[in-house]
């Protein structure tokens, strides 16, 4: 499908998701609005949710997500070529450094990765000495890991790393004994758990900090207010939604990640379901996590990365009070 009226640069190749999330008759009601991802992450399931149970429909939206590499995200939003994405990390870097990005509420509240290593392997302290596959050294994925190594009193240096690429070559990679564990996430970390392998912890459980959240233009956030908001209140009647209806939404979550079956996807949800936050909202040491983890320096503005107002005017309209956690 060509992405249209998107004018990236040609080695940038986009490839669109889902198509036939909507209707021909609700796409025709509403211009498509872009957004991009690097995956189909567990993280904003909510919002797909949304979008297959016609929850954006219903504001007159019409999103359209669209694969994009991770470290071209933040300069085709900034360049105003799609209208949000799904960054955190990457879009606050941007921000800190002057670009005219917000992140206007989170969509995944706590990390899904998970380290899987050799079955041997029966503790986090036991990873003092060993490589563990990434996807680059200096990713999002490599300063996660160092967060967790942390929290368990190794250092940075403790832990070797390799980067291995995608998560199929960090599956591959483990499997070919090249590293002694891997960070992955849903649904390899299944997967390589039936070949033997342990799921040796979940980063959730160690460091508090969000891993998503829905970046918006500045110029956007001025212009179209009520737009972003209208999407916000959509993505948050998703996360309502998935919550209350496990059994409804399992199909959904198996389609969406690409799990073997219904009892996987059950499994799957059990697992990550407390990622999404019902207010759309972070804690304060959550945010200074996030800064901490992509490097920023502490002295940037908070205000400069992220807007929480239309957030907050939102969870008013719905009557969801943020300070209810």
């Amino acid at each position: 499908m060509v992405v249209s009226p998107l004018k990236l640069r040609a080695q940038l190749a986009l490839i669109t998701l889902f198509v036939g999330v909507v209707s021909p008759a609700a796409a025709q009601e509403a211009k498509p609005i872009y957004f991009g991802t690097p995956t189909r992450s567990v993280a904003w399931f909510p919002l797909y949710v949304a979008m297959k149970r016609g929850l954006l429909q219903k504001e007159g939206i019409h999103l359209q997500p669209v694969v994009m590499d991770s470290r071209v995200i933040v300069p085709s939003m900034a360049s105003k070529e799609i209208s949000y994405s799904t960054g955190l990390g990457s879009a606050m870097i941007g921000a800190s450094k002057g670009l005219p990005l917000k992140v206007v509420m989170i969509l995944g509240g706590k990390t899904h990765l998970v380290l899987v290593t050799r079955p041997e392997i029966t503790s986090l302290k036991e990873l003092k000495g060993k490589t563990i596959g990434v996807t680059r050294p200096g990713s999002d994925v490599h300063r996660m890991l160092n967060l967790v190594a942390k929290s368990v009193g190794l250092d940075a240096n403790d832990v070797k790393v390799l980067g291995v690429g995608d998560l199929p070559s960090r599956v591959n990679a483990l499997r070919r004994k090249v590293v002694d564990g891997a960070v992955l996430s849903l649904p390899y970390d299944f997967l390589v758990e039936k070949e033997g392998f342990r799921r040796l912890a979940y980063f959730k459980d160690y460091v508090d900090v969000p891993i998503m959240g829905w970046t918006v233009h500045d110029e956007r956030i001025r212009e179209r207010p009520d737009e972003i908001k209208k999407i916000i209140a959509a993505i948050l009647r998703g996360v309502a939604y998935a919550k209350a209806r496990r059994q409804e939404v399992l199909p959904l979550l198996q389609e969406f990640v690409g799990l073997e079956n219904l009892e996987v996807a059950g499994n799957a949800y059990d697992v990550v379901k407390d990622m999404w936050p019902s207010d759309g909202m972070t804690s304060e040491q959550g945010l200074r996590n996030a800064i901490a983890a992509n490097e920023i320096p502490a002295n940037v503005p908070h205000e400069q990365m992220v807007q929480w107002t239309l957030l907050k005017e939102t969870l008013a309209m719905l009557r969801i009070d943020p300070s209810f956690r």
